[in-house]
């Protein structure tokens, strides 16, 4: 079972003061969204950030983890119709190999219009997207 917690280890809930979510499962951490904000009165989430834990990259817990996700916010937010993705920060390894990771992996969860953009010259790589609730 997957779930949800905010900074102070308290049950998440979807707030302007809620702006990190901590995802646990019954074996531990598994993985971090970050930089949660609402957008058009609160009929859009936007997510900066979104990290699996290394011990449970590539064993399909992504996929699993924002799906629940989704529910939360379908459940909670009704008025939320839209999750928007622009996910940058650079954890480890390849800035390429992470971006492209995340786009694969928005793509199998039904997200549109899938991209990714360069900034600026850092080595950074911002993967956006749309997820629409009809998708979730």
């Amino acid at each position: 079972m997957i779930y949800f917690y905010a900074n102070n280890n308290e049950p998440y809930t979807l707030s302007t003061s809620n702006t990190n979510c901590y995802v646990r499962d019954d074996d531990g951490n598994v993985a971090t969204f970050e930089n949660i904000s609402f957008q058009e009165n609160f009929s859009i989430l936007h997510i900066d950030h979104f990290a699996l834990t290394t011990d449970v990259r590539n064993k399909g817990r992504g996929m699993e983890v924002l799906r629940a996700f989704a529910k939360v916010v379908a459940k909670h937010q009704p008025p939320i119709q839209q999750i928007k993705f622009s996910l940058s920060r650079r954890s480890t390894g390849s800035t390429e190999s992470l971006a492209n990771g995340r786009e694969q992996l928005l793509r199998r969860i039904g997200v549109k219009d899938v991209g990714q953009e360069k900034p600026n010259s850092r080595d950074v790589i911002v993967v956006t997207g749309t997820w629409y609730r009809d998708d979730w």
